[in-house]
């Protein structure tokens, strides 16, 4: 007689993010648009147009490599380090990331924030950054993988306002996966 090995948690959220990240590949969608990758963009410490970046020496920048603001979506790129991929793999590292996010966030001047303040966000944004974690670390090919990272958050999603049609099916169904994982 066969007997089958239990699914755990993990093969669930692991297979789950598989499949949220195959999604995302064919639809085109990132969670929140496609917002530019910092990496060239950002000078050490700098402030502009919407772009901050901590200071090499500052205790964000372990694990943010950069915050994009953008006032036209009302959405928010993050960029995380490899360490911060790795601590938003749990789900109090997640949090810990996403709190971390909300301080970074109070920097920006008032006009380069798509929200007055995001500590209202911080459990949403738990949530889905650990579901870009999972997707990272996950094994996929690396064009899904370049997907996971930044996280492309867009704050009126988690207010319940989708785009119609199949975007806003996909977000919807983003959004359901994330609150799963550490709600």
């Amino acid at each position: 007689m066969h007997h089958r090995k239990p699914v755990t948690r993990r093969t669930f959220h692991t297979v789950t993010a598989i499949l949220t990240a195959v999604i995302m590949a064919l639809l085109g969608a990132t969670g929140g648009g496609q917002m530019a990758r910092a990496d060239d963009l950002c000078g050490e410490g700098s402030l502009e147009q919407g772009w901050l970046c901590p200071a090499a020496d500052s205790p964000e920048a372990a694990y943010i490599v950069s915050l994009y603001s953008d006032v036209a979506t009302n959405g928010l790129a993050i960029t995380l380090t490899e360490e911060g991929v790795e601590l938003a793999l749990t789900c109090d590292g997640a949090e810990e990331v996403a709190t971390i996010v909300a301080t970074l966030y109070e920097r920006f001047p008032p006009e380069a924030r798509a929200e007055d303040s995001i500590v209202w966000a911080i459990p949403q944004m738990t949530g889905e950054i650990r579901g870009h974690a999972l997707v990272d670390r996950a094994p996929v090919t690396e064009s899904i993988r370049e997907r996971a990272n930044p996280v492309n958050i867009v704050f009126p999603e988690y207010r319940g306002e989708y785009p119609d049609g199949l975007a806003g099916l996909s977000a919807r169904a983003q959004h359901l996966y994330y609150a799963s994982l550490c709600g």
